[in-house]
């Protein structure tokens, strides 16, 4: 579990730049501070920053093909909400909500996850997780 950021300030405004080129540079539709080292609450999805980030709200649900720059080729069938409301602080360090849909949903809850030491992966059952790993491993 990350730590909340208490101040916005120049660091954590340092972090979303890095996190965003990081993203861009890697070809993901969104990266987390903890999947760089940093054991904060901060992630950014597309253009969205997310600094404490929390979902308030869910509906519907779809399982679809995911995968995950921590795990790069490595891709399975995940369920998750298709449409969520969140509230996070944006880099400017003003609190904020959002109602999200689809893939952009699905990124959100992938990075919230990350926060919460959570990979894609652990939706999984064991033994398709361990023969997935297994297979990603040889490769």
């Amino acid at each position: 579990m990350c730590a909340r950021v208490a101040t916005v300030d120049i660091g954590i405004e340092q972090l979303v730049t890095d996190l965003r080129e990081t993203m861009v540079a890697a070809g993901g539709l969104g990266l987390a501070a903890p999947q760089v080292g940093v054991p904060l609450r901060v992630a950014v999805v597309g253009e969205l920053t997310l600094i404490n980030p929390v979902i308030e709200s869910g509906a519907g649900e779809a399982t679809e093909p995911e995968g995950c720059l921590s795990l790069p080729g490595l891709i399975a069938p995940v369920s998750r909400r298709t449409q969520i409301t969140f509230a996070a602080t944006s880099e400017a360090g003003e609190r904020y909500s959002l109602e999200v849909f689809g893939e952009r949903a699905r990124a959100v809850q992938h990075e919230l996850d990350h926060l919460d030491g959570k990979l894609f992966i652990d939706y999984l059952g064991p033994v398709k997780r361990d023969l997935l790993l297994s297979r990603w491993r040889k490769r």
